[in-house]
């Protein structure tokens, strides 16, 4: 059985057995990210509050991308004020493939476009072009780790990436969401909710991966 570390200051997912790195520039989302317990409805935060102007945006931003963000924000040490927010906010609905209403985000926070690009520009420099690929990787691990089976991350990412061969045109989310479904045997609304996606959208791929076969490790 193959078994993964992560490297939290690398960024790196490794083989334990080869020290082969499977993946790098990972993000840790660290215990932002809610647990998942399959007898609960619902998950159990792991905390209880966040900065004032993320929790404002509550409602009119979807809360993966808020839990995105606050990452951002984490591990640059940007603060929390209402430039930083914004710039985190907007960096994180590319990364992961949400699109949002960028200026009522700044209308929101009241804040102008002129600051948020100075923090925008400054997240780009240190975390580069926002990559959703390596996010959704993120938090399929983050999942994984929550239910206590990061042995079988080898096995999810690899399917997970002959699925967004195969299926290039489908939302990695979507994709992301079926893959936990089909490997790991997890509740469709429970993927739909981790990944921030719709069910019918999660069931509808699950077919197009019906006859797709799954490489055990």
């Amino acid at each position: 059985m193959q078994m993964v570390i992560y490297d939290s200051k690398r960024g790196e997912i490794i083989d334990s057995s080869s020290g082969l790195v499977l993946e790098d520039h990972v993000i840790d989302y660290g215990p932002e990210w809610r647990s998942y317990k399959p007898q609960l409805r619902r998950s159990e935060p792991l905390r209880h509050s966040k900065p004032r102007y993320l929790a404002e945006l509550k409602g009119f931003v979807p809360r993966i991308v808020i839990e995105d963000a606050e990452w951002t924000l984490r591990k640059l040490k940007l603060g929390y004020g209402r430039a930083q927010v914004a710039a985190a906010v907007i960096y994180a609905s590319k990364r992961m493939g949400i699109p949002i209403d960028e200026k009522l985000v700044m209308e929101k926070l009241d804040i102008t476009k002129g600051k948020v690009l100075r923090y925008y520009r400054w997240i780009l420099v240190e975390l580069g072009s926002p990559d959703i690929d390596k996010a959704i990787i993120a938090k399929i691990i983050a999942t994984l780790s929550n239910i206590g089976v990061t042995h079988r991350a080898i096995e999810v990412i690899k399917f997970y990436k002959e699925a967004r061969e195969a299926l290039q045109a489908r939302s990695p989310r979507v994709l992301a969401a079926a893959c936990l479904v089909k490997i790991l045997g997890i509740s469709i609304a429970e993927a739909s909710r981790v990944m921030g996606t719709s069910t019918t959208s999660v069931r509808e791929v699950l077919q197009l991966l019906e006859h797709m076969e799954v490489h055990e490790n």
